[in-house]
């Protein structure tokens, strides 16, 4: 198993390096399948080659990162975070993020009956008072 390079000196160089991992060809055809397979790796080599004119949409590059973060490759990601001096991102599984969500989600719901509890009980005085008068 080849290892991950840790720094890549440039964005082209972070997305072929994950398009390397799971296969220029298939990468090439996901993004362009109405061209022919040839067709397709030709531009995505010019555009992963900085020299070229050629350069791949925001949303492209976002699609090859998604492919990547599926297999466990996150040199894109991490690129971005180090050349904007951020901490390197650190991936949530999407489970994890569901069970995350549902426990916000739980306790929001204990919150709001908690505050339906307190304003009902803040009403109560006020009818009291209003029938005794």
């Amino acid at each position: 198993m080849q290892q991950e390079v840790l720094f890549h000196e440039r964005i082209e160089d972070a997305i072929a390096a994950v398009a390397d991992t799971i296969g220029r060809k298939r990468v090439a055809c996901e993004l362009w399948p109405d061209k022919s397979e040839r067709d397709a790796l030709n531009l995505f080599d010019a555009c992963v080659n900085p020299e070229r004119r050629e350069k791949l949409a925001p949303s492209q590059v976002v699609f090859v990162a998604k492919l990547g973060r599926a297999r466990g490759l996150h040199a894109i990601v991490q690129y971005l975070a180090r050349e904007l001096c951020y901490a390197d991102p650190v991936p949530i599984e999407p489970e994890d993020e569901k069970a995350k969500l549902q426990r916000e989600y739980i306790e929001a719901a204990r919150h709001i009956s908690r505050m339906a509890e307190r304003i009902e009980h803040l009403e109560r005085p006020a009818l009291v008072q209003g029938r005794a008068a």
